[in-house]
């Protein structure tokens, strides 16, 4: 085994090595003196020789088409104008309908928000709701007591609701029916309202009709 002892006290390791070097100096020498070297494999005999390498067809590169300047340039003057039309009609479209939704939000809120302070009995809140048109002639004193004798005849609105497709529109005015119900009454009635936007203080209701309670047969 490696790493024992052998002769002359030496390790078999250190004798292993000097006796392949002496192998290789010997071998050496043997080439030198003799002149002989390793044998080269020779070709077979049935195998013709090439002296120049066989004729190969080369795939040609595919060319690459360039676009003349004037075509480049007209398509991107095409495709501006295209996105340019697009953006307006896009804007155009946003502001038609944004300010749909104001106009018909705005009318909406302030009505709802009057009829719920009438059914709360808020009168306060109630006659803020009303336009130039109708506090002119009618103060807020006036309107509450109207508003007790119609809640005192007819009862209390119980429910209100809007027509469908009863929404009209004038100028700067907003035109709306609705169906009201009071404790009192068998059969629901119809109240239009009318609204105007104020430069100022927004939707105002400026139109009712003679009161807030039901028609004559009512």
């Amino acid at each position: 085994m490696l790493g024992q002892p052998g002769k002359n006290n030496r390790s078999w390791e250190r004798d292993w090595e000097n006796a392949r070097e002496r192998l290789t100096e010997s071998r050496l020498a043997a080439i030198k003196a003799t002149g002989q070297h390793r044998a080269i494999p020779q070709r077979p005999s049935g195998m013709t020789r090439l002296t120049t390498p066989p004729d190969t067809p080369r795939v040609a590169r595919p060319q690459r088409q360039t676009v003349p300047p004037n075509k480049v340039r007209r398509r991107i003057i095409v495709l501006g104008t295209v996105f340019a039309i697009a953006a307006i009609i896009a804007c155009a479209v946003g502001v038609l309908l944004a300010s749909g939704m104001f106009q018909s939000s705005g009318p909406a809120a302030t009505t709802n928000d009057f009829f719920n302070a009438i059914s709360s009995n808020n009168d306060e809140q109630a006659y803020q709701d009303l336009g130039p048109a109708i506090t002119i002639r009618l103060n807020q004193q006036d309107f509450t007591k109207q508003a007790q004798d119609l809640d005192q005849r007819y009862g209390p609105i119980t429910d209100y609701k809007e027509v469908a497709n009863s929404a009209t529109t004038q100028d700067a005015s907003q035109s709306y029916m609705f169906t009201i119900k009071r404790s009192k009454l068998t059969k629901p009635y119809d109240l239009r309202i009318i609204l105007q936007q104020d430069p100022n203080e927004g939707w105002k209701i400026s139109d009712y009709g003679t009161s807030l309670g039901p028609g004559v047969g009512q």
